[in-house]
């Protein structure tokens, strides 16, 4: 574990978006070069790590008792900035979770198989850079309470 506080699922979950962030840009590029199908099945890869993960993260919290049992001797605990911050991440994460099964979902639905060109790619292009916005906004603020939740 990194922290006292923090457990091996939480932590790992920390760690597994290092990875996750360069596996999206991967996809990007993949897309930039126009190797759709390659784009398609990273990014669906992608999204079932994240699935999974967040999964894993939201039944480790509930069984341990919640964020703010974990946070009990943090230098925050109880203070409006953890509480704020915390419900922060979950409203961007929330958005984020929304976004991004709404982008995967429409484009399964509208891009041919094998995947090629279509009008709907503005679309997919503006829906997948908010997309993109959104996760690096989830990474930023589960980062920041991961460390005054748990390192302080």
């Amino acid at each position: 574990m990194l922290t006292e506080r923090s457990d091996l699922i939480i932590d790992s979950v920390l760690l597994a978006t290092l990875v996750l962030v360069p596996l999206i840009v991967f996809a990007w590029t993949r897309a930039k070069r126009a190797e759709y199908t390659k784009h398609r099945n990273v990014m669906l890869v992608t999204t079932a790590l994240l699935a999974i993960a967040v999964t894993a993260v939201e039944m480790d919290l509930r069984a341990l008792g919640g964020l703010f049992v974990l946070t009990e001797g943090s230098r925050f605990e109880g203070t409006a900035f953890l509480h704020w911050s915390a419900w922060i991440h979950v409203a961007i994460s929330a958005a984020t979770a929304f976004w991004w099964a709404a982008l995967i979902g429409v484009s399964l639905w509208k891009f041919p198989r094998p995947p090629k060109p279509i009008p709907f790619g503005k679309y997919h292009r503006f829906a997948g850079r908010t997309a993109l916005v959104l996760m690096a906004l989830t990474g930023i603020t589960g980062l920041e309470l991961y460390v005054i939740a748990f390192v302080f």
